[in-house]
């Protein structure tokens, strides 16, 4: 999706290997991630969280989904495994045996996925009770990091 902003990116001094790395597809709407897989994680929960709002019972209704999307990490594991031994390769470091993400290890991977359902599970918890003011918003968590 960066194709939408490629001739700022590849003019950017801040961004190692640029010509490289930039993505020239266009998107309608781009979400900036330093892992695909973390914007996609949290696209998939800002639409959970969106359509959860006109419940009735909307605590109930996100908490159920909540409850039905935590990310197990044995599972998740899994998936990454599955996918290596059917000879997909990590995209930066090119292991084909290690659990890594873009580079990153498994662990760093799964704790930013654990992270968004707790920024999720905040935003929840401000909807239900306003008054719960050391819950943060995404705006906040994401200031934070």
């Amino acid at each position: 999706g960066c194709g939408r902003v490629l001739q700022k990116l590849l003019q950017s001094d801040k961004i190692p290997h640029v010509q490289t790395i930039a993505c020239g597809v266009k998107s309608d709407q781009l979400i900036t991630c330093g892992v695909s897989n973390w914007g996609g994680f949290a696209l998939g929960a800002a639409i959970l969280l969106v359509s959860s709002m006109g419940s009735e019972n909307f605590d109930m209704s996100l908490q159920k989904c909540l409850d039905s999307w935590k990310v197990d990490w044995f599972r998740h594991a899994q998936a990454i495994r599955a996918t290596l031994q059917a000879g997909a390769v990590d995209g930066m470091s090119g292991s084909s045996v290690e659990l890594k993400v873009d580079g990153l290890s498994f662990d760093v991977h799964h704790g930013v996925l654990v992270s968004i359902i707790q920024v999720l599970n905040s935003l929840l918890w401000r909807q239900v009770d306003p008054s719960r003011s050391n819950q943060i918003t995404i705006v906040e968590y994401v200031g934070m990091k």
